[in-house]
């Protein structure tokens, strides 16, 4: 499993989880799957997690290691973290149904991995993924890793370089188990897994959004790139720049690498005069 990304740089926590424990005369305590960035809600409460100080003055993000850290509390201004009732939590960025459906399962699917991680008998290896993939592939699919990637939206190049031993990162491996119905202790713990026919039979018979194409003029692109190295102060990030023109950032730096590659270099050079400053 790729390690890259897999943590918060800031906390994250339940204010009911805090209050309830606070009111049972518990520890209270942040638990290790409110660290990872993949889970966004309670697996008890089925609510989002807080990133920051509810406090009107405060309403910072805290971060993982400070000197004055306490569970519980605020680090910046003490603020006790718990509430006893909903009413009382920041309002949470708005989901779809399904995006709520995807977070709660993934919440309950993580910590069943730290749960059972102390009982595995074997670490899980890369022969085992490879052998899962392709187990998974030949079930939905007969072996087409290209349409398996259609079938649950992935990069069929990233499920390819999977079957060769290449590892995963934990919300990659989130997303190919969700809509295949198995939870990821299944995938590493297992010796084999049999996809339920119903899900089987939905997908094969599901075809994933059409792609839509754009057309790009590579000549306007390229003026509005050499002008983004003329604007004064402020410089901006070539991800911004990519998202103004409607553009990857992929895309640009393949057709314009050098243009791409100032850009990126100014807006360095700029963050390391704010730094300093």
């Amino acid at each position: 499993m790729v390690q890259k990304d897999l943590v918060h740089h800031y906390r994250a926590w339940c204010p009911l989880c805090f209050e309830r424990w606070s009111a049972e005369g518990s520890t209270v305590y942040e638990p290790l799957l409110w660290l990872l960035k993949v889970v966004r809600v309670c697996p008890i409460h089925l609510q989002p997690l807080q990133v920051q100080c509810p406090r009107q003055s405060c309403q910072k993000r805290l971060p993982v290691l400070s000197p004055t850290s306490r569970p519980g509390y605020c680090s910046e201004c003490g603020e006790w973290l718990g509430a006893s009732s909903q009413s009382k939590i920041l309002a949470a960025e708005k989901w779809t149904e399904g995006e709520r459906i995807w977070r709660e399962w993934v919440a309950a699917s993580v910590g069943e991995m730290i749960a059972h991680a102390p009982s595995l008998l074997t670490k899980p290896c890369r022969e085992k993924t490879a052998s899962m993939i392709m187990s998974c592939a030949k079930q939905v699919t007969g072996g087409n890793f290209h349409e398996l990637g259609r079938k649950l939206e992935l990069d069929s190049t990233l499920i390819r370089r999977w079957k060769l031993g290449y590892f995963m990162q934990l919300e990659q491996l989130l997303r190919f188990c969700f809509p295949l119905g198995i939870s990821p202790l299944q995938f590493l713990a297992e010796e084999a897994i049999t996809i339920d026919p119903i899900i089987i039979e939905k997908l094969v018979a599901e075809d994933p959004p059409a792609r839509h194409w754009v057309i790009y003029n590579k000549e306007k692109l390229q003026q509005k790139l050499e002008a983004e190295l003329l604007v004064d102060y402020p410089t901006r990030s070539m991800q911004a720049v990519a998202k103004e023109l409607g553009c990857q950032p992929l895309a640009l730096t393949r057709c314009f690498p050098d243009l791409c590659q100032a850009i990126r270099d100014r807006h360095r050079t700029y963050q390391r005069e704010i730094e300093r400053t």
